[in-house]
């Protein structure tokens, strides 16, 4: 675990090292969702925060959960996503990478075309109020084989390549 020090020293550089790469993978998901996205209203844009009312529990990603549970075709494109994602590469290809990314990545692109966007946008993009419903959402509502390489650089390691690197420096 790094310290607070190690870490303010660290993310400037992992965000700069991977903005680019951040930005290509949701340039990828996003342009190859569908060929005519359909616009979000207005007024979705504007919607009162979901942990608005003091005094009441508030976890907007369980919400969104719960809600794509009782749509039947978002739980099964759901749990469709979820089996795909975790499931352990074919034996040929265990040494390249922890699952089938590109098969995770087809069947995300699946759960966004078929599943409103009413029911997908609040599931896959909930905020979390803390820690607890952030590792949930980590394992459960957005599968790391969707975004984690086989070998992940520590921040001290990006910060030093990024050093090293004139352009990145």
């Amino acid at each position: 675990m790094l310290t607070e020090s190690e870490q303010s020293q660290s993310f400037p550089s992992f965000w700069v090292s991977h903005s680019g790469q951040v930005f290509c993978h949701c340039c990828t998901l996003s342009l190859s969702l569908s060929l005519n996205p359909t616009p979000l209203p207005d007024s979705s844009l504007s919607k009162a925060n979901p942990c608005s009312e003091p005094g009441k529990p508030c976890n907007p990603c369980l919400d969104a959960a719960k809600a794509c549970n009782l749509n039947e075709t978002c739980k099964r494109q759901r749990s469709n996503y979820i089996a795909i994602c975790n499931k352990p590469p074919q034996p040929s290809q265990a040494n390249q990478e922890p699952c089938s990314r590109k098969r995770c990545h087809k069947a995300l692109r699946q759960f966004f075309e078929r599943v409103s966007w009413e029911l997908s946008y609040p599931l896959l993009f909930c905020s979390c109020p803390d820690q607890a419903c952030a590792e949930r959402r980590r394992q459960t509502i957005v599968p790391a084989c969707s975004h984690q390489e086989k070998h992940r650089p520590s921040c001290l390691e990006l910060r030093r390549n990024c050093r090293s690197d004139a352009l990145c420096r």
